[in-house]
């Protein structure tokens, strides 16, 4: 079929869905390559895509800061166990110390540094540069302690000479797992389940252990339907992340060219003035006759030959400029959007409230995703390690042995404050309950009201040691809890009289009667400071005229003597009352006290 040509001489489009349109004329082309992704992507393939994200990874801070600030996200300090089962928790306490005081710090055949914590961390960190993370699942050399070993998502690769190529991968021709399918070296049986894993264990094509799938725990984030293994979170950007390391090592040239070159100086000989008494002038003489001269050249000042005249210019710097900023943001945005992480954590923030909370909410849903795969990977090493310890009798034998939930840590938020009102807003109104506002703090109820009754017992063993290494002397636990150097909690009237009747002795409250007398004075203090306040407001108004009895009762409440004869007569001389200040009086001031009348004359 000839091709139809547009008014403008070009070919027009034939197809509804112009991208299906596959003329040269309308960009590049590529093959139609409708098979399995596993298909699509070879072995050597996803040995170049690992081998270079490692690269990137290694040498773009970019790359480096994403991928360690998802993890450090992810894990924190969290991801501390409980057990999830709804009988038997008093056993399940016993396991629960297990995991937190053994196992977390010795799970790993590496020892050391390599905690429960370290291993979350690294199981984020290989699923972003790498695309997979295996663990294997072995036990201690003497067979007393359940570990874990890191397999590198490299030596998990299709080798061997028994095998048969096929559509889709390779199918095994002798040995344990003959008849089995192997795809990119996870072996899958007729229903398409992993069965085994192909470990490489040298170079040779036969130095491999086909290792059990109940063994090792496969970590990854599925990038399609039919991909059975991960791939690096920059994978959609590896050239583009090329591109900036490129980029910025030549303009690192560049500048380095211009940096060395201080002053340009264009003269007739193109070079160093010979009559400059920085020239050693050697008795030698060339071919022409004439002296050699060696020159002292310093090597910012640059020379030119110029056709007449002596000229020195001052050589300007400049920087790549906006076309080179603006180049390396467009690839650094490319990588950052593949790895599904927010731009301005790691590059340039934009500094935008709105913007801002949209750059964290993005974060907080990346984190919420990898937590998702970090927790398959705890629970799979928690029950393993459980299940190890209780086959030994080492451990009690729970109802519910997959049942275990792991503290997360607090979420990102771009205003702690802010977050912290709403969630204590939300849970008086009863929005959201107490778990769930617990959830967002990076802790589970069980631990919650663990620390308080921690808090609460410590303190009153604190006191009562006090108590007894002092018998004369009555501490006020009030006093601990000051506020100010003169102000404690809030105290009132009938938290100092109250006497809870209740069966439950826990929650009598126990107060001396020195202690309630003392309360009772200063709220009998407040409430008559407050009486005077209201009185002088009153009185200042106008709304009140003081007479005698006021005083007489005000000292009677305030415990003060009574009116001297001097205070009787000068209430007497009174008339019994007095007039507030500002309520004008009837009685004309003098002459001399009124403000003298402004003449404008004489001005």
């Amino acid at each position: 079929m000839s091709e139809i040509l547009g008014a403008d001489g070009r070919v027009a489009h034939t197809k509804f869905i112009h991208g299906a349109d596959e003329s040269r004329t309308r960009g590049p082309q590529y093959f139609t390559q409708n098979r399995s992704l596993d298909d699509l992507i070879t072995d050597r393939d996803r040995d170049v895509i690992v081998s270079l994200s490692k690269r990137l990874a290694a040498n773009l801070g970019p790359v480096k800061c994403v991928v360690d600030q998802k993890s450090t996200y992810s894990v924190g300090q969290a991801w501390m166990v409980s057990y999830a089962g709804k009988e038997d928790r008093e056993q399940a306490k016993e396991v629960v110390d297990y995991f937190h005081d053994t196992f977390y710090s010795s799970l790993d055949v590496r020892g050391g540094q390599w905690d429960w914590h370290e291993n979350l961390r690294q199981v984020s960190k290989e699923i972003d540069i790498s695309g997979d993370h295996f663990t294997l699942l072995t036990a201690s050399e003497d067979g007393t302690r359940p570990e874990i070993q890191n397999i590198p998502a490299y030596s998990v690769k299709t080798k061997g000479s028994d095998l048969e190529r096929m559509y889709g991968g390779s199918k095994i021709k002798s040995g344990t797992y003959a008849g089995n399918k192997i795809i990119s070296g996870i072996i899958y049986n007729d229903r398409d389940r992993p069965v085994a894993y192909r470990v490489s264990t040298g170079t040779g094509n036969e130095d491999f252990d086909d290792i059990p799938a109940n063994s090792i725990h496969h970590s990854f984030n599925p990038s399609q339907s039919d991909g059975r293994r991960g791939l690096p979170a920059a994978t959609s950007s590896l050239n583009e992340l090329k591109h900036v390391l490129q980029s910025t090592e030549s303009e690192s040239r560049r500048q380095l060219i211009l940096a060395s070159i201080g002053l340009l100086v264009e003269n007739q000989d193109g070079g160093m003035d010979q009559n400059d008494a920085g020239n050693q002038i050697l008795g030698l003489t060339a071919s022409d006759g004439s002296k050699l001269t060696t020159q002292r050249m310093d090597s910012s000042i640059w020379y030119a030959e110029a056709g007449s005249g002596y000229k020195i210019t001052q050589h300007k710097h400049e920087t790549g400029g906006d076309s080179f900023e603006s180049f390396q943001d467009r690839m650094i945005r490319s990588f950052v959007c593949s790895a599904d992480w927010s731009y301005s954590l790691i590059w340039k923030p934009t500094g935008q409230g709105t913007a801002e909370r949209a750059e964290i909410m993005q974060a907080r849903q990346a984190v919420i995703e990898r937590q998702k795969r970090l927790d398959n990977w705890a629970s799979r090493v928690a029950s393993y390690a459980y299940a190890f310890k209780a086959q030994r009798g080492e451990l009690p034998l729970l109802k519910s042995p997959f049942s275990w939930k792991f503290s997360k840590p607090p979420r990102i938020t771009i205003d702690d404050g802010r977050e912290e009102k709403m969630l204590n807003e939300s849970l008086r109104i009863g929005t959201r309950n107490l778990d769930e506002v617990l959830s967002y703090m990076g802790k589970t109820r069980t631990e919650f009201l663990q620390e308080r009754a921690d808090i609460v017992v410590e303190e009153a063993q604190i006191f009562e040691a006090a108590e007894q290494a002092h018998a004369d002397l009555k501490l006020d636990r009030r006093r601990m809890f000051m506020l100010t150097a003169n102000e404690t909690m809030q105290e009132t009237v009938e938290v100092a009289s109250a006497s809870v009747n209740t069966d439950d002795d826990d929650n009598i409250i126990e107060i001396d009667e020195e202690e309630k007398e003392s309360v009772k004075q200063k709220a009998k203090f407040d409430n008559l400071k407050s009486k005077y306040d209201a009185y002088g407001v009153g009185v200042r108004a106008g709304a009140i005229t003081p007479i005698k009895d006021d005083e007489v009762e005000f000292r009677l409440e305030s415990g003060l003597p009574k009116l001297s004869d001097a205070s009787n007569k000068a209430w007497a001389e009174d008339g019994g009352f007095r007039r507030p200040l500002t309520i004008v009086s009837k009685v004309a001031p003098p002459a001399s006290a009124l403000p003298t009348p402004i003449n404008e004359d004489d001005e």
